[in-house]
């Protein structure tokens, strides 16, 4: 998990000290909003859906990137899985959104097999970039919370 904060206790202009705020940096550090999915084909940056655990939270503030892959997560169901996990899967590549007091907040998974075709890729061969290997992107798309960083 990563949490980023600006802090400061006091802010001294021509000698006094005026108190200030603290604005956290980012939002849902534990994806709970889920993510927007971008298209797989490489070069594009073009929403294709959104995957979210919860239907009744707020818009999602990250991005997935799946570039290269074959399959696409942008319009699949989500399954409930044994212990409250919820997941998502094209058949290659899973995303799964563990409750709260588990040792994980996501897993995101890659069947190389079937993305490959069963084949190794060659050097120079374009690579899912998805889970393994940890290429996943995840890529903040709204900061959100604050105008400043300090008022």
């Amino acid at each position: 998990m990563v949490i980023a904060y600006f802090v400061a206790s006091a802010l001294v202009v021509d000698g006094v000290e005026k108190p200030v705020t603290t604005t956290r940096l980012l939002t849902d550090t534990r994806f709970e909003r889920g993510f927007i999915v971008w298209s797989p084909k490489p070069g594009s940056h073009v929403q294709q859906g959104m995957i979210r655990p919860d239907e009744a939270a707020p818009k999602p503030v990250w991005g997935l990137a799946q570039w290269h892959s074959r399959y696409t997560l942008a319009e699949v169901a989500p399954e409930r899985m044994p212990g409250g996990a919820i997941r998502f899967s094209d058949g290659a590549k899973s995303v799964t959104f563990f409750p709260k007091g588990s040792e994980a907040d996501i897993a995101l998974g890659l069947q190389g097999n079937l993305e490959y075709e069963g084949k190794a890729p060659k050097p120079g061969d374009p690579t899912c970039r998805h889970g393994t290997r940890g290429s996943a992107v995840l890529r903040s798309v709204s900061i959100g919370e604050g105008d400043g960083f300090a008022t």
